[in-house]
């Protein structure tokens, strides 16, 4: 198991994160059709846009050996009423 920065070319294996992550945490809460219009194709680009755009998020991915992306982890830094947490 790698944690590194996340990079472009990671968006594809951050999106079938994402997606597959909502469909089974979330099956039986909210309706399928609602998580049905979660794709693969849409969450790549939107990762894709935020990893090419100039953010000051901490964005980590963990991926095993081979380089298969199976998590992520976003971090936004502001004021935080938890010390040593600023």
């Amino acid at each position: 198991m790698n944690i590194r920065q996340a990079r472009i070319g990671d968006s594809a294996g951050m999106a079938h994160v994402q997606v597959d992550s909502y469909r089974t945490a979330y099956a039986g809460i909210f309706p399928q059709a609602y998580l049905d219009h979660f794709t693969y194709e849409e969450q790549t680009q939107d990762w894709r846009d935020m990893l090419s755009a100039e953010i000051d998020d901490v964005i980590l991915v963990a991926e095993v050996d081979g380089g298969e992306v199976v998590g992520y982890a976003v971090g936004r830094p502001g004021p935080s009423d938890v010390p040593p947490y600023e």
